[in-house]
Formats: C-alpha cells, structure tokens, sequence
C-alpha cells in the first residue's frame, strides 16, 4: 500500500486544472476540501465512492452545476458547500448519508430547492443556509 492511498486527509486548491483526478485510490480518505477553478465544470464520480469520507469541502467551484452521485458516502458527517454559484440542485439520494450531522450551503444562488428527502436524516442536527436562492425548505426537515 503506497502512502497516497493511506491518506486521511486531503485539501487541494486547484488553480487551473480543467479536470480533478480520479480520488478512488485514496480509499482511506476522511477529510476533503476542494477549492476548484471556475472553469472546472464537473467532479469526478470517484468521490461517491469514498466510503470512509467523514467531511467533504467544496468551496469556490463557480462552474459545477450538479454533484456526483454521493449515495455511498455513508460515513459522511459534514457536508460545506461554498460559493458553488453554478450549483443547481443536492442530489436527491441525499437521505442515504445516514450519517450526516451537519450541512452547510453558503453562498449558492442558484439552489432553488432542497430535496425532500433530506428530512428522512435521522442525526441530522444542524442546517446553514445562507445566500441561497432557496424560495422555500421542504416541510420534512
């Protein structure tokens, strides 16, 4: 096993890139922060794949406009979405991060909605919203 795939801890500020790398090896991965060029328009699908995430960063990544599928990230307790003006919608599986405790969603504009299912989160116990261009939060929550 290198040392890349025993990584717990990963924060990337990505300047120019036009595409992230595939994030699969890093199968012990459980903090990651991401600070992505506005030209970057998509994740890798490799995040949904980390299993042993236990917080997820996304900050300043102006050209994403979905997240990848995350329905695996099952250990994820903390999730901070930041200034993702591009951003359009949570993935509605967003009920299978059975784990998650606290999300944050600041400064994203174009997020009209949450999904419903966001109220079937069990430890669910804290919510930030700020700067969205939500109209409304489903009766769930």
């Amino acid at each position: 096993m290198s040392v890349m795939t025993r990584l717990a801890s990963l924060t990337l500020n990505l300047g120019s890139l036009k595409e992230l790398p595939c994030l699969e090896p890093f199968t012990e991965l459980q903090y990651l922060s991401l600070e992505l060029p506005p030209d970057l328009t998509r994740l890798p699908s490799s995040i949904g794949k980390l299993a042993g995430l236990r917080e997820l960063t996304l900050a300043c990544c102006g050209g994403i406009t979905k997240l990848p599928s995350i329905e695996r990230l099952t250990s994820l307790e903390t999730l901070l979405i930041i200034r993702c003006g591009a951003l359009r919608e949570l993935p509605a599986s967003v009920d299978a991060l059975t784990a998650l405790r606290t999300l944050q969603l600041v400064s994203l504009p174009n997020l009209t909605t949450l999904p419903v299912s966001i109220g079937a989160l069990t430890v669910f116990t804290g919510l930030t919203l700020n700067y969205c261009g939500l109209a409304d939060v489903p009766s769930s929550i």
